[in-house]
C-alpha cells in the first residue's frame, strides 16, 4: 500500500495506512517510522518538525501493582535516584488497597504530583469509594475508572469529582477521541504516539485544543 510512496508526503502515507482497519498500534509504528525517514532526510529531529517549542518534558514514573509499601518504596526509590516527581499509580483493584497504596506513596513523597489509572477496573460503586478519598489525597486526575461503555457513570463521575477523568483506552484514535469530547466525560487525554503515531496525533491534539 505504501510501497514507492515518497515519505514526505505524509498526508498520502497517513490516508493509505487508514485503510487497514482496527490495528491501530500498527498504523502508528508505520507513522512515528515514516517521520523519522523524513528527519533523517531533511537533517532535523522529529521533534522540530513537529513544532512543539517546550525545551523540555517533565518524566512521569508508573507505580505497577503491588502492596502499598511496595508501592511507596518504589516511588521513592525512583524520586531518589532519576529526580522523577510525577508518578501514575496503577490502581483499579479493592478501594481500600487502591488508597492505602496512593497514602503511602503521598506520605513517602508529599510534594510530588500524583494521579491514578484505573484501566476500568472498578465499579462504578467502586470508583465513587476510591475516587472520592483519592481526590482527598491530591490526585491530579483519575484515569479510566469504569468500562468505557457505562457512559452515564462516567459522566456522573466527572462531574461529581474536582479533577480531571482521562480518556485512554476510550481514546484510542481521532474519532474515538472526538466521541468521547462530545459526551462530555472526558476532560484529559491521553495521546499515546506509539498508538495513533505523529500525524493522527498533532490532529487529536488539536481537536482538545479547539474543545478547550
Amino acid at each position: 500500500e505504501i510501497a514507492g510512496l515518497n515519505p514526505l508526503d505524509i498526508e498520502i502515507v497517513n490516508e493509505r495506512c487508514g485503510r487497514i482497519a482496527g490495528n491501530h498500534v500498527a498504523r502508528g509504528a508505520v507513522d512515528l517510522a515514516v517521520w523519522d525517514f523524513v528527519g533523517q532526510i531533511l537533517d532535523r529531529p522529529c521533534h522540530t518538525l513537529l513544532g512543539g517549542y517546550a525545551r523540555d518534558v517533565a518524566a512521569a514514573h508508573m507505580v505497577s501493582f503491588g502492596t502499598p509499601g511496595e508501592m511507596a518504596e518504589d516511588a521513592l526509590a525512583i524520586h531518589e535516584r532519576l529526580g522523577v516527581r510525577t508518578f501514575k499509580i496503577k490502581v483499579g483493584r479493592e478501594p481500600e488497597l487502591d488508597i492505602a497504596a496512593t497514602r503511602a506513596i503521598r506520605e513517602a513523597l508529599p510534594d510530588a504530583d500524583l494521579y491514578v489509572d484505573a484501566n476500568r477496573g472498578w465499579s462504578y460503586d467502586d470508583a465513587l469509594r476510591a475516587g472520592d478519598e483519592l481526590t482527598g489525597l491530591g490526585v491530579r486526575a483519575i484515569e479510566e475508572p469504569i468500562a468505557v461503555d457505562d457512559r452515564a457513570g462516567r459522566l456522573r463521575l466527572a462531574e461529581r469529582w474536582s479533577v480531571p477523568l482521562v480518556g485512554d483506552e476510550s481514546c484510542i484514535s481521532l474519532a474515538h477521541v472526538d466521541r468521547a469530547l462530545e459526551e462530555g466525560a472526558v476532560r484529559t487525554v491521553s495521546v499515546k504516539t506509539g498508538r495513533t503515531g505523529f500525524t493522527e496525533s498533532r490532529r487529536i491534539l488539536d481537536l482538545c485544543l479547539a474543545r478547550s
